[in-house]
């Protein structure tokens, strides 16, 4: 069987080397793959193969290939993984029709999103972001389609750690040499900024971004009660807070305090209120000692002395929003709103860049795509918030439980605001998956107790 698999799947790799020669190096890794495949179920094999793409996708270019930047493990494992997939892939297994409504809303938001490629000034751009469009739905749709099972999902859930911890080192690392991989945009970086951590990302926002989403979804949802995991989960919400404080990123401290209070709200609030008091009582003293001073004007400066930053945000939030209505709304086609926004502020203003990062997914998808395929993925947005809602005050489950798929999506939608390019991080469209895996389990959960209540009537 798996001799069968390999000579088609190596031919179809072999087609897309001649075009796209790095690919040759994912042939050694299927092969790899099958021959593992030999001792284990193909299907099986191509389960634990997604597991390490979802991974390797927290890493990014960092596990990349040396000289060769733009080629890493997830890049290598991802064309595999659709090939295997589709070899081992069962139809509707786990899903119904009403889980594909929101597949359907993000392939029409895609489609429709050729459209003002027509038109286009930089149509390779728009390709590109087509592109990463497609990455967005696969790995959307592959959670939904593995994470439907409870033990798939918690053996995600208990390997976070691995992606978490190593940032989390790597940060420390940075914030008391200030030095950096050579992949972050800080190995330049001169006085304060240089202390500022990055991780195995591009930015500080990035790696804040990232702990912000995958430490409350550890805590929360992986189920597993040993002292070993307890000791792990209060571990990265005390040092994960403090990296987050360090990245300067003000939404993410907002987000992620409060992330860590509802939890704390929900698993003992007597020791929330014994910390509120603690904290009531030690802080105003403890601000006078001269160590905690300086925290102190560290934190006063994230939130009052940035406010060029939130200028410079809103000024571009607002030429984003002018260039999708000289557009007529109908855009400027994808990818190509950060290169026209150019020609909407003064030379001297750009410091040398040729593209502007928009700092709002929302608004960005506006612009590039047009109203007529922003409707697509607005409306996906707003069919998942009408479903948590109503799942968050259903069922008998733990009301952290059934709202964490509100607080994810209202998480990830104010993340939009934290990052640019926020298409290409994949990271964000796993949390999505997540998110919507959790809304197939609730629905099934609450369909299930809805039928043992009838049958015991």
């Amino acid at each position: 069987m798996q001799l069968k698999v390999l000579f088609p799947v190596v031919t179809v790799m072999l087609a897309i080397a001649a075009v796209y020669e790095p690919l040759l190096l994912g042939i050694p890794i299927i092969c790899l793959v099958l021959m593992l495949a030999s001792a284990y179920p193909l299907e099986k094999t191509t389960t634990t193969l997604w597991l390490v793409l979802i991974i390797s996708a927290f890493f990014g270019s960092f596990l990349s290939v040396p000289g060769l930047s733009s080629l890493f493990l997830y890049r290598i494992l991802l064309p595999i993984h659709v090939l295997l997939f589709l070899l081992t892939y069962r139809q509707n297994k786990g899903l119904e029709k009403v889980d594909f409504r929101y597949i359907w809303l993000l392939l029409l938001f895609f489609v429709t999103g050729f459209i003002p490629l027509i038109w286009a000034e930089y149509p390779l751009a728009g390709l590109r972001n087509l592109y990463y469009v497609v990455e967005a739905i696969y790995l959307v749709y592959t959670c939904m389609y593995y994470l439907r099972n409870t033990t798939i999902r918690q053996r995600l859930f208990r390997l976070i750690p691995l992606a978490v911890l190593p940032n989390i080192v790597i940060a420390f690392y940075e914030i008391t040499t200030g030095q950096h991989l050579t992949k972050s945009s800080l190995t330049e970086a001169i006085g304060d900024t240089m202390y500022l951590p990055s991780g195995v990302f591009f930015n500080p926002n990035d790696l804040a971004a990232f702990l912000t989403l995958f430490i409350p979804i550890y805590i929360v949802l992986y189920t597993k009660k040993t002292i070993g995991i307890r000791f792990m989960k209060l571990l990265l919400a005390v040092v994960g807070m403090y990296v987050v404080i360090a990245t300067e990123s003000r939404i993410c401290i907002a987000l992620l305090a409060t992330m860590l209070l509802l939890i704390l709200f929900h698993y003992s609030k007597k020791w929330l209120l014994v910390m509120i008091l603690g904290l009531i009582l030690t802080v105003p003293l403890a601000l006078q000692m001269s160590s905690f001073t300086t925290l102190n004007e560290t934190i006063e400066n994230i939130y009052t002395g940035k406010q060029n930053s939130t200028d410079v945000r809103m000024d571009i939030s607002s030429a984003t929003w002018e260039l999708a209505q000289d557009k007529f709304l109908i855009g400027a086609g994808p990818g190509n709103a950060q290169y026209e926004l150019v020609n909407y502020f003064l030379t001297d203003e750009l410091s040398g860049n040729d593209t502007i990062a928009v700092h709002n997914f929302l608004l960005e998808v506006l612009a590039n795509y047009g109203v007529q395929s922003a409707i697509f993925f607005y409306s996906f947005l707003i069919l998942i918030f009408v479903r948590a809602v109503r799942l968050s005050m259903s069922g008998t489950r733990n009301w952290l439980y059934r709202s964490m798929p509100l607080l994810l999506l209202i998480l990830l939608t104010i993340l939009f605001f934290s990052s640019s390019t926020t298409l290409e991080k994949p990271y964000i469209w796993i949390g999505f998956g997540i998110l919507l895996s959790l809304l197939i389990t609730q629905r099934l959960e609450q369909k299930h107790e809805t039928n043992s209540f009838h049958r015991t009537e």
